[in-house]
């Protein structure tokens, strides 16, 4: 008797994902442009700033970290919430939780990539030409176009809502001397 492969996680139960055919819509399904992909963004100095008044994410918040080997996570908001992805955080000082649309990483040339892994939270999604490099002469204009990467995705994020939860304070900055 062949076993079924696993099709992983079924997305909440949404309008989306009636119209999308649920309850065959599964986390290993493609990224659909409309979707909404969240990144959580720790509540430290360095990941926010304040431009006259308002608070936005600055480019450290989408830089690969050393364990990017795949790709940056992003998680998509059709498998968890932005809350439920704050609240399974395990940084110190919280984290806030930016939202991007699909259509707006795929007009950067970006490719999303479903990358279903079960420790990680359901809707988990890599971009695979934002990985973890180490600077060299040989990996410098790859380095730098990350970052150019990083910068416009921060931007984009920076005018989309973020979510922040109940009671979260503000990043304290430090006073210049």
């Amino acid at each position: 008797m062949a076993t079924r492969p696993n099709r992983g996680r079924r997305a909440r139960f949404t309008l989306r994902t009636i119209i999308r055919g649920w309850p065959w819509y599964y986390e290993t399904a493609p990224v659909f442009p409309n979707e909404v992909l969240l990144r959580t963004v720790p509540n430290s100095i360095g990941y926010y700033s304040k431009v006259m008044g308002n608070w936005t994410i600055d480019p450290n918040a989408f830089q690969p970290a050393k364990d990017d080997d795949d790709g940056i996570s992003l998680f998509r908001e059709d498998f968890v919430t932005a809350e439920d992805l704050a609240s399974l955080s395990t940084h110190a000082k919280g984290v806030r939780v930016a939202r991007v649309l699909a259509r707006e990483c795929t007009s950067l040339y970006l490719s999303l990539k479903p990358a279903p892994d079960p420790p990680m939270p359901p809707g988990h999604t890599v971009i695979p030409e934002m990985i973890y490099l180490k600077r060299t002469a040989q990996t410098n204009i790859q380095v730098q176009n990350i970052k150019d990467f990083a910068q416009k995705l921060a931007q984009i994020a920076s005018k989309n809502d973020i979510y922040t939860p109940p009671g979260m304070p503000d990043p304290v900055t430090r006073p210049r001397t």
